[in-house]
């Protein structure tokens, strides 16, 4: 929904499966693109709200810089 975008903390609240959140935050992060300061909080807030720890982030981000 354009008008109610979800929240990071509501996208990472329903993904119980490690393999699952790291294609979430892929996702998000590849349709980022460049980022703005926002787009980085957010992704960090859903990062946390996924419990992916700073090396499987970074793990995901070198894959998609690629």
């Amino acid at each position: 929904d354009f008008d109610r975008p979800a929240t990071a903390e509501a996208l990472g609240k329903g993904v119980k499966d490690p393999l699952l959140a790291a294609r979430v935050y892929a996702a998000a992060a590849a349709a980022a693109g460049e980022r703005c300061a926002a787009e980085q909080a957010f992704l960090a807030a859903l990062a946390k709200a996924l419990k992916l720890d700073a090396p499987a982030v970074a793990a995901i981000e070198r894959q998609l810089a690629g």
